[in-house]
C-alpha cells in the first residue's frame, strides 16, 4: 500500500484512469541532487527524462535512457496536446507536463529494464524506482486504454540515490 506521507508526490492519472502512485520525494540517504532543477545542476546532477528524475552521475543508465528517448517520447504542456515541450523545458520543473499512455508504458517498461540492469551491474538504484512503483507499472501496463490518450500528468522527482 503506497504511503500517505506529505513527503510524496502524487503521479497523477486522468479521472477514473486508476490507481495513482505516489514518489517518494525523501530518504534518509543523502540527497544529492537537491529540490530544483537549479540546485541539481549546481550539484553536478543529470535529467533523466524518462524516469522524470534528476539524478546524481552512479545513479544513471545513459545507454538504456537514449534507447527509450529515441522512440517518439512527446511531452505535452496540457492535457489537451495542443503544445509540446522540450526535455530542457520538462527537467526545469517549472510547467505542468502529460504524455500519453502508449509513453506512460514506456516510462514502466523502462523502469523495470532500469532495475535489472542495475541489479546486473551492482550500480545503485534512485529511490522512485520502489516496489509500489513496480506495482503502479503492473496497473499502467494491463490497463486498457488507447495509447494515444494524454492520461498522466508526469512530475520531476529529485530522488535519493
Amino acid at each position: 500500500m503506497p504511503s500517505t506521507s506529505p513527503s510524496f508526490h502524487q503521479f497523477s492519472t486522468k479521472l477514473n484512469a486508476g490507481p495513482t502512485y505516489k514518489y517518494d520525494t525523501t530518504d534518509h540517504r543523502t540527497k544529492r541532487c537537491g529540490k530544483t532543477a537549479a540546485e541539481a545542476r549546481a550539484r553536478g546532477c543529470h535529467f533523466d527524462p524518462v524516469s522524470f528524475a534528476w539524478l546524481p552521475e552512479e545513479c544513471l543508465d545513459r545507454e538504456l535512457a537514449d534507447e527509450f528517448r529515441a522512440v517518439n517520447w512527446t511531452l505535452y504542456a496540457d492535457i489537451n496536446a495542443t503544445r509540446a515541450i522540450s526535455e530542457e523545458e520538462f527537467s526545469d520543473d517549472r510547467t505542468d507536463t502529460f504524455l500519453t499512455n502508449e509513453n506512460r508504458r514506456l516510462h514502466c517498461v523502462y523502469s523495470w529494464m532500469r532495475l535489472h540492469r542495475s541489479m546486473q551491474a551492482g550500480k545503485p538504484l534512485h529511490s522512485g524506482l520502489s516496489c509500489d512503483h513496480t506495482r503502479y507499472c503492473g496497473s499502467a501496463l494491463t490497463a486498457d486504454r488507447p495509447p494515444k490518450e494524454i492520461i498522466t500528468k508526469a512530475l520531476v522527482i529529485y530522488p535519493a540515490c
